[in-house]
């Protein structure tokens, strides 16, 4: 065989390898039944980085040898053979981090494993196309495997950053918080919004809509808009009648603004202030995961319960998302109960301490107190919502 058809059926090998590392990564659930020792994180971590820059050596010196310009197939061989390897050794280190390091962390570095191996895959089917036989090498063609090959690159930088894949699972679980902190503070931006644009309300005409041309004043008469310009007309109409729902129910913003704080105040005054002494326990690990998820599911019904203001409003669905966030509610409150603990700290959080041990105890008592109302709040403001609704 010449060299250019070894090339391509070393890169079809590859494309083969990085298609089944990609299903297999595809659903973090799938292994979690293996038996596999829990080994140290610190290495665990080095590990997983050290592949990750040899994949990305290996697409360097790959895109380098098979420029569509001048290609060189014998020279793409050795680090077709290595993506070829290393591609495949990605879901065992994200076995052994799931095996006794946290769900949390795992799942990030299944995403972070997830998305290179797609992004491979793509670069690889590029190559593919740009040098099989009777291919055009266009302009497209060639800019696009410099494109694919920076997109690679840039996920695996991202991952190598100080900010990018965590140290640890408590790491892990402060970045989902301050993602659904970001999701919570837009609700309520657009609660806010909403609020502000009812100062000042709009009109409507006899089909229920006001459009106004500016020409009415010069005793010119108003042109009628077009079936595009009433359907624009249209939507802000409903903007209108999101509005006045809101304006209907005021508990709405409450609930929202409560509980942007109460996310909030945890994310500060109890993860942000927790320092890991690691390695965690797997009671640690199991607190910090059900910690991560009840954020995602509180976030989740509370914009589930937001979305109710808009039309058509049903009656029954604002009742059961208000019921929901209840239970979210009470989870959370639950979720966060270890971490505020009546006795010290280190008897109920072996692996955690905090970062100032001074009045522990009374700190801890005035932010569940302060959390237990903020909960208490949120909870009368959806009996009141769903109360209000019915009348």
């Amino acid at each position: 065989m010449t060299y250019d058809e070894l090339a391509l059926l070393a890169l079809h090998r590859v494309l083969d390898t990085s298609k089944a590392t990609f299903t297999f990564l595809s659903d973090p659930t799938s292994n979690v039944g293996l038996s596999l020792d829990a080994l140290d994180f610190s290495s665990l971590h080095r590990d997983f980085l050290t592949l990750l820059n040899l994949i990305y050596v290996s697409t360097t010196r790959l895109s380098l040898v098979l420029k569509p310009s001048s290609p060189s197939y014998s020279a793409s061989l050795e680090p077709l053979k290595e993506l070829s390897e290393r591609i495949v050794s990605l879901p065992h280190y994200v076995q052994l981090i799931q095996a006794g390091h946290g769900k949390t962390l795992a799942a990030e570095a299944y995403v972070i494993a997830r998305d290179v191996t797609e992004a491979l895959q793509h670069l690889i089917q590029t190559f593919i196309s740009i040098h099989s036989e009777n291919s055009s090498q266009s302009k497209e063609a060639v800019a696009e495997y410099l494109t694919r090959t920076g997109a690679l690159h840039d996920l695996i930088e991202n991952a190598r950053k100080m900010s990018g894949f965590s140290g640890n699972n408590l790491v892990a679980v402060r970045k989902v918080w301050k993602r659904n902190q970001e999701t919570l503070n837009d609700s309520l931006k657009e609660i806010r919004d909403a609020l502000e644009k009812a100062e000042n309300p709009e009109g409507s005409t006899e089909d229920g809509i006001k459009f106004d041309d500016g020409w009415e004043e010069f005793g010119i008469p108003s042109v009628k808009p077009s079936a595009t310009e009433l359907e624009t007309m249209k939507k802000v109409d409903l903007t209108v009648q999101v509005i006045n729902s809101i304006l209907n129910n005021p508990q709405i913003h409450t609930i929202a603004r409560l509980s942007t704080l109460l996310h909030q105040r945890i994310l500060k005054d109890i993860l942000s202030i927790l320092v890991p002494s690691v390695p965690f326990s797997k009671a640690t690990n199991r607190m910090l995961d059900d910690l991560a998820a009840v954020s995602s599911n509180f976030i989740s019904s509370s914009d589930n319960l937001i979305s109710t203001m808009y039309p058509p409003q049903v009656i029954e669905q604002i009742s059961l998302e208000s019921q929901e966030l209840q239970c979210q509610l009470l989870l959370l409150q639950s979720g966060i109960e270890p971490f505020l603990p009546r006795d010290s700290i280190e008897e109920r959080l072996a692996n955690l301490q905090l970062t100032k041990t001074s009045a522990i105890k009374d700190r801890n008592h005035k932010l569940r107190k302060w959390c237990a109302a903020c909960v208490d709040q949120i909870y009368k403001s959806t009996l009141e919502l769903t109360s209000g609704s019915r009348k």
